[in-house]
């Protein structure tokens, strides 16, 4: 079992142990600017990590375009397993949302073409329908082959066009309780379906997540597709390795 998306910079200490305790075999890590990039980079943890850097698009980040060019430049593909979390910002306050969208509008073309070089799969923030349209489209035009919406909360018609490209879904704990997120993962494909918890991002009235609490995630699945959770793992350890490119894990 893995979790395919953590922010394990957030995490208090002794998160690692936890999760090789109840079973993980790996931990998706995410790093969202420049400063966590360097720190990820050098950071160790009692199971493996796959390493995921990029500039989240709900921050405001202080380097501009050239400066990120140039960054990118710098950047060695060694111990970088993907491009992420990157895509359209959604939460921002109304003031703070047109400088973001431009940021957005150069920032991802940026990262996808650095994805494409070294043939990195792609994180995707895109949470609603504007938003997947906007990422498949930028996907489609960098030749991405393997990309994985990251909580995906799209409806139903969208994840359909997300899994006919042959791309991936990321499932939170919140499958195990809430209805919106089962409807689209009972017809989802089970090879196409990763299992993450976003921590520290709370789930359930949780104030903050862990990679172990992914177990939530396998136990909502194996009870909306009616099969044994053995059978939910034996799915997400193939769509694991696809989205990865590895032949063999968690």
């Amino acid at each position: 079992m893995a979790d395919s998306h953590a922010h394990v910079l957030a995490l208090a200490p002794g998160w690692d142990r936890e999760a090789v305790r109840v079973g993980l075999r790996a931990v998706g890590a995410v790093a969202s600017d420049s400063a966590e990039i360097q720190a990820l980079l050098a950071y160790t943890a009692a199971l493996p990590l796959c390493r995921v850097v990029g500039w989240h698009p709900e921050r405001r980040h202080a380097e501009d375009r050239s400066a990120l060019e140039r960054f990118l430049a710098r950047l060695r593909p060694s111990g970088i397993h993907a491009v992420g979390e990157i895509g359209w910002p959604r939460w921002a306050a109304p003031g703070e949302r047109p400088a973001l969208e431009r940021q957005a509008a150069w920032l991802v073309p940026a990262w996808l073409a650095w994805a494409r070089e070294w043939d990195k799969p792609v994180v995707v923030h895109a949470v609603g329908a504007d938003a997947v349209r906007r990422m498949l489209l930028w996907l489609r035009r960098y030749g991405v082959r393997r990309a994985v919406f990251h909580w995906h909360k799209a409806p139903a018609a969208w994840t359909a066009a997300v899994l006919a490209e042959g791309y991936f879904v990321g499932v939170t704990p919140e499958v195990a309780w809430r209805t919106r997120d089962a409807v689209w993962a009972r017809w989802a494909r089970p090879d196409r379906v990763l299992w993450e918890t976003d921590a520290p991002w709370g789930h359930g009235g949780q104030p903050q997540s862990a990679p172990a609490d992914v177990l939530a995630v396998a136990e909502g699945l194996s009870r909306w597709w009616r099969v044994p959770v053995e059978r939910v793992a034996a799915w997400h350890t193939e769509a694991w390795r696809a989205f990865w490119g590895i032949s063999d894990g968690p």
